[in-house]
């Protein structure tokens, strides 16, 4: 199990978002499964659960779509392993991307991940007659997104009830290391080429959105952190902005109200994202935004 130490701390209060709705079908779709499978039906993996002989020889192209809401069973472990990598990374990507960036971005990354599994299917005989199901492709994908929008900060891995602290930058290589070893020699009995194919869309993602300016535009989705309206824009794009007293202890968030800090404080944090991105931050603003946020969460 893995979460996000760093997104734990934010505020509770939040709208209903993508990554709950997202939650609440991989749920549902669990639940048709464990009806299916009492009522003696055992034909729903073989319909939507992605194959080679259904995609390619019967023309089940839903599939792509369709294995990603399914799960195996009845082990439950499955489907929660992937509902708490979503739930505790897919919060924070939504939160930058916004909920139609996020849906696209895990649904394709979970198609072009099953478009790669199938590939590895395809070069063993062997595998045609397997279907994959599950949205570790998706999941992987939010993974990749939140590693490289924020890879200074730090995770969480529980392994064998033992927790380990890691970079979210270290945790994407190790990732993609074990999924492309995976994919080479089929050695864990996971459809790790999903994985692979998640991830490495995830990376491009990102890449691209710098490349388009759309994460230019997070700083408006990070306000939603502090429970108010988009900032404005910044025209001047010169060295000469507000001097920030955050290191000075007559400036810390305790000490002044909330309004009049975030004002003072975060406001021009929160305007250099908007008109450079979330990665022209230095480690010093980052600190800010942080204490800033925990002071909102403590409201």
């Amino acid at each position: 199990m893995i979460y996000d130490r760093d997104y734990m701390r934010e505020p509770e209060r939040r709208p209903p978002s993508a990554t709950t709705g997202l939650l609440v079908v991989l749920g549902v779709c669990f639940l048709i499964q464990a009806v299916c499978y009492f009522a003696g039906s055992f034909r729903l993996i073989d319909t939507f659960g992605l194959s080679v002989n259904g995609f390619r020889h019967q023309g089940r192209w839903w599939q792509l779509l369709t294995f990603q809401l399914l799960h195996s069973f009845p082990s439950p472990w499955h489907v929660l392993g992937n509902a708490l990598v979503i739930y505790f990374f897919g919060r924070t990507v939504e939160t930058v991307l916004g909920a139609a960036r996020f849906l696209t971005a895990y649904i394709t990354g979970g198609v072009l991940g099953g478009l790669l599994q199938l590939g590895v299917f395809a070069l063993n005989p062997g595998s045609a007659g397997l279907s994959v199901v599950g949205a570790s492709a998706g999941a992987a994908t939010l993974i990749a997104i939140f590693c490289r929008l924020f890879p200074e900060r730090e995770a969480c891995l529980v392994i064998y009830f033992f927790p380990v602290r890691i970079r979210a930058r270290y945790f994407l290589w190790a990732a993609l290391a074990i999924s492309g070893w995976g994919s080479l020699f089929a050695w864990s009995g996971v459809a790790e080429a999903a994985h692979l194919g998640g991830l490495l869309f995830g990376i491009a993602w990102v890449s691209a959105s710098q490349e388009d300016g759309v994460l230019h535009n997070a700083g408006s989705r990070l306000t939603a952190v502090f429970g108010r309206r988009p900032v404005r824009r910044v025209t001047d794009s010169s060295p000469r902005r507000r001097k920030l007293e955050f290191d000075s202890p007559a400036e810390t968030p305790e000490d002044s109200a909330p309004g009049e800090y975030i004002s003072r404080e975060v406001d021009p944090i929160l305007d250099k994202i908007a008109a450079h991105g979330i990665h022209s931050l230095t480690d010093r603003e980052k600190r800010i935004l942080e204490a800033a946020r925990d002071r909102m969460g403590r409201r």
